[in-house]
């Protein structure tokens, strides 16, 4: 099944926007200005503290993953011009947001869970500038840096 995508629906729009709302308390909780655009450098030092204080009380972290990953996916939207959307293809579906060019794609809740799992730590900042120098690149910099990520990293670690 190739992937589609589809705007999201008002469900969807208003479970982002509480999400929205929750990441600026965790902000907030957290030390970080909470208020303006979300910045991906708050949003990493709030998320090392948000995953240490979640791992030490043995909490469940995924309603905070997916908080964090939302708040990650809007930065992109206010910055680079991404759209939300939902992708569905054979493995099921999933928020994601998508930006030109190359039609990139990112699920950032994904890829938030994936690094809490790891107890990897700032990495938004670092993957929010690539993905705006892939942006303002165009497709040789999308070229470019899909060929160095697959010849260091499998292609399902490169975001």
């Amino acid at each position: 099944m190739p992937q589609q995508l589809s705007p999201l629906n008002d469900a969807e729009r208003a479970w982002v926007e509480s999400n929205l709302v929750e990441a600026r308390l965790l902000l907030r909780a957290c030390g970080q200005p909470s208020t303006g655009p979300f910045d991906a450098y708050a949003l990493d030092e709030a998320f090392a503290v948000w995953a240490a204080r979640t791992r030490a009380a043995g909490a469940d972290p995924n309603a905070g993953i997916n908080t964090f990953g939302i708040a990650f996916g809007q930065h992109l939207v206010q910055r680079l011009g991404f759209v939300w959307v939902v992708v569905t293809d054979e493995h099921g579906t999933e928020l994601a947001v998508v930006g030109q060019p190359g039609d990139i794609t990112l699920f950032p809740a994904n890829l938030v869970a994936k690094r809490y799992v790891s107890g990897a730590t700032g990495f938004l900042a670092p993957i929010a500038a690539e993905t705006a120098a892939l942006v303002a690149g165009g497709e040789a910099a999308l070229a470019t840096a899909a060929a160095g990520a697959a010849a260091k990293r499998p292609w399902w670690k490169v975001w």
